[in-house]
């Protein structure tokens, strides 16, 4: 149960910042369709996973199956490679981005793209080095 209310909390905060998100660029002087679309979806799944997390803490049956697979290590191992495969597959796309871009001669860009890239791959070098010291 106490997963469950972490994940509520999680994302109820995440629904939180998509309001406000998607407030905020409505008061704004010229709304931007992208940034509306953006927020619009934080908060759809925020909210969907809401419901979902809420339904599984009120049925007893639910919440045994969840804790079930919350434990099985079958599951963490393909949640690990998934997580593992999600990051390289985006630092590649964003790297392949920056050379495009380079090519194209919008230095801008490239150096958006290849500083995501480097910031998504340090911050995940640093939470990895620092859970297998803890763990």
């Amino acid at each position: 149960m106490k997963s469950i209310k972490l994940k509520l909390t999680f994302f109820g905060l995440f629904a939180v910042i998509g309001m406000v998100l998607f407030v905020v660029n409505l008061m704004s002087g010229a709304p931007d369709g992208y940034v509306t679309g953006f927020a619009a979806a934080i908060l759809a799944v925020a909210v969907f996973k809401i419901i979902q997390y809420g339904r599984i803490a009120s049925h007893e049956q639910l919440l045994k199956k969840f804790e079930i697979n919350q434990q099985e290590e079958r599951l963490i191992m393909i949640a690990e490679k998934s997580g593992r495969f999600t990051l390289l597959l985006t630092v590649f796309a964003e790297l392949t981005a920056a050379v495009i871009c380079m090519f194209l001669r919008a230095d801008q860009f490239a150096r958006i793209a290849a500083t995501a890239a480097g910031l998504q791959t340090a911050v995940y070098a640093g939470v990895y080095m620092w859970l297998s010291k803890r763990l």
